[in-house]
């Protein structure tokens, strides 16, 4: 397929002059401007992280009986971030997973974190009451910021590094619940701008 990348394909559609998308004769470019509209799959059944990466590590299957104090079952960043805190408790742990290690769900993933969860605030704080709400935003700010030094403790690159982000209103009716929100995370102390 041209364009394939990484199980995502870019194909072209029709080459059309600007002419003829914009129906103005005189738009001044002689019929020499072309549009490439590129439309892309995003559905595949290959993780990218894998595609991208390969395996990172492999580890040998579990032959012997183990003897710790806790067992993690599964792999992924979950199970990882949790044997992490137990070993640094000076807990004896083990990981285990059916498969190689981080290949579920945190392999399929974005490996975008933000803080944000799955109700703005401004909705949450009528659900749970404002307090709750903005204490539910800081423990997420809180888990980020401390998996950002996690990930600085660590032998070996992790890749971790913040980015800005953007909240918009996509339709004129939601400008209002963006108002509402830009102000409830500004009261509670939550860095935000106009």
């Amino acid at each position: 397929t041209p364009g394939q990348f990484a199980g995502f394909d870019a194909q072209p559609a029709p080459i059309e002059c600007c002419r003829q998308i914009n129906d103005q004769p005189g738009c001044g470019c002689n019929g020499d401007f072309v549009l490439l509209n590129l439309s892309m799959n995003l559905h595949t059944p290959h993780p990218y992280w894998l595609l991208k990466n390969g395996l990172l590590c492999e580890y040998p299957a579990l032959r012997n009986t183990l003897k710790v104090d806790y067992l993690v079952m599964g792999g992924g960043i979950t199970g990882a971030l949790t044997a992490w805190y137990l070993a640094q408790a000076g807990i004896q742990v083990a990981v285990v997973d059916r498969r190689h290690i981080g290949m579920g769900s945190t392999c399929a993933s974005t490996a975008l974190l933000q803080y944000e969860i799955d109700v703005p605030m401004h909705q949450l704080a009528k659900s749970v009451g404002e307090k709750d709400a903005a204490r539910s935003y800081h423990l997420c700010i809180h888990a980020i910021d401390k998996l950002e030094l996690i990930c600085k403790k660590m032998p070996l690159p992790t890749g971790f590094e913040r980015k800005p982000s953007v909240y918009y209103a996509s339709r004129k009716a939601d400008l209002e619940g963006l108002d509402q929100e830009y102000a409830i995370r500004k009261k509670h102390g939550i860095r935000v701008e106009r």
